[in-house]
């Protein structure tokens, strides 16, 4: 036998070993996932994972600042009369319904959902389930806020939101929710009570600047329409989404003024002000 004919043998018998040891191999063969996986022979059980939207914040005075960041406890001139000073001690905002807005009107929100106990009218408690689209905004946090999976991809032509929450909420049982999901107890548990339900807007400001008492500003009526945010963008399949979400603070406090105006008017003027208040910064995918 030649040579030649030898090493052919061989290089078969190697092949034909190696294809007895080959073990299939499963994985997650969903291309919108992030973990899809090319080399997957078989699909894995409840092994795909999905991409997640996220929502980073930049805390800004006004719309002309760039590096400078509102904080707590800083003095502020406002925008429209440079004589009335803003100290800020505490602030919070819940935004809910957040959605991104397709190349021609129609809305992808998340997929994901949350169980709460709700209590009906005539007292009883149930439970309910609803969709998990939910962030609150402490001004002294810096953290990005996991929004939830989104599955989707293609072009967009900008974000929609509510500041705010649903009527309904008033019935929620904070207590029902897991542990650091925005609508449960936070820290202070200064974001819900018993006669108001949920505090949408929160404001704990000084009058002037002697810091001897602080004024107290809790806005609690049903959601506001959506803001829209218009910018246009495009999304990849199995990719991330982070949107990164301005709020100038001093916009929310324009026509206002701390030291004269009563907790009512300045109530008012917050909730007219949220329109002009948020900017798209930029999509990250």
């Amino acid at each position: 036998m030649s040579f030649l004919k030898l090493h052919f043998l061989f290089l078969f018998s190697i092949v034909i070993l190696s294809a007895g040891c080959y073990e299939e191999q499963e994985g997650c063969l969903d291309f919108e996932a992030t973990n899809f996986d090319v080399d997957a022979d078989n699909p894995c059980p409840d092994c795909c994972r999905y991409p997640q939207l996220s929502l980073a914040i930049l805390n800004k005075p006004l719309a002309s600042d760039t590096m400078r960041s509102f904080k707590l406890g800083s003095i502020y001139q406002l925008p429209h009369d440079t004589t009335l000073l803003l100290k800020v001690k505490k602030a919070w905002i819940y935004l809910s319904d957040i959605q991104l807005i397709k190349t021609g009107g129609d809305v992808v929100d998340v997929s994901d959902t949350v169980s709460l106990d709700y209590v009906l009218s005539r007292g009883d408690t149930v439970s309910k389930t609803i969709t998990d689209n939910f962030a609150f905004l402490l001004t002294s946090s810096l953290s990005d806020k996991s929004i939830g999976e989104i599955r989707t991809f293609g072009s967009f032509e900008g974000i929609q939101f509510r500041v705010g929450l649903k009527d309904e909420s008033r019935e929620y049982v904070p207590s029902s929710l897991p542990n650091g999901h925005p609508l449960n107890f936070q820290a202070d548990s200064l974001n819900w009570t018993e006669e108001d339900g949920y505090a949408y807007q929160y404001w704990e400001f000084y009058r002037d600047t002697a810091d001897i008492d602080s004024t107290v500003i809790r806005i609690t009526a049903p959601y506001s329409d959506f803001i829209q945010l218009y910018q246009g963008f495009e999304i990849r399949k199995g990719f991330n989404i982070k949107l990164t979400l301005r709020i100038n603070y001093l916009e929310l406090w324009r026509d206002i003024d701390p030291k004269n105006m009563t907790v009512e008017e300045i109530r008012d003027r917050l909730v007219s002000n949220l329109q002009n208040a948020f900017s798209l910064d930029k999509i990250t995918n």
